[in-house]
Order: C-alpha cells, then structure tokens, then sequence
C-alpha cells in the first residue's frame, strides 16, 4: 500500500489531501471517527432548513463521510491484511 493515498473528496486533477497509511491506527480511527460523527451532526441540523442550507449542509456531510470512510477503509487494510514477510515475527 502506498504510504499516501489521496482522500476521494478531492476535486482535481492532482490530489492534495491524502492520507498517512503509515499513522497509528488509534489516530487513523479518531480522524475517522470525528468525521463520521460531525457529518451525523450536521443532517441532524437538517430539520426546518431551507433548500440553500440543505444543500450546503450535505454538500459538507458528503464530504467528512468520504474522507471518514477513506480513512477506515485504511484502517481496515491495516488490520486485516497479512504482515508482510519483512516485518513478520520469527520463531
């Protein structure tokens, strides 16, 4: 896995938001998580919105969705796929 992975809410040709595959996994699951959170958050506040904010406002929640679900798709490979034979344990 590449050690920087462009987040899918980029909007350009060239990506400048990525993220660390390399970092802690408690860091790569808070990052998630607070995003996922603050995305339940914001369609919460969607009640009595007129149409102009409900579209900012799932504009924005898409967004912290995308990026928290790239960052557990990361945590996900951490954790279930196989050491590599580098960095396995010998006996």
């Amino acid at each position: 896995m590449s050690r920087f992975l462009p987040l899918k809410s980029n909007n350009t040709d060239t990506p400048v938001m990525h993220i660390d595959s390399h970092a802690p996994l408690d860091f790569l699951f808070a990052s998630a998580d607070r995003r996922i959170r603050m995305a339940r958050y914001l369609l919460e506040t969607l009640d009595g919105a007129d149409e102009c904010d409900v579209r900012c406002i799932a504009n924005a929640a898409l967004m912290l969705l995308s990026d928290g679900c790239d960052a557990l798709t990361v945590v996900e490979k951490q954790i279930f796929s196989p050491p590599s034979p580098c960095t396995s344990v010998r006996h």
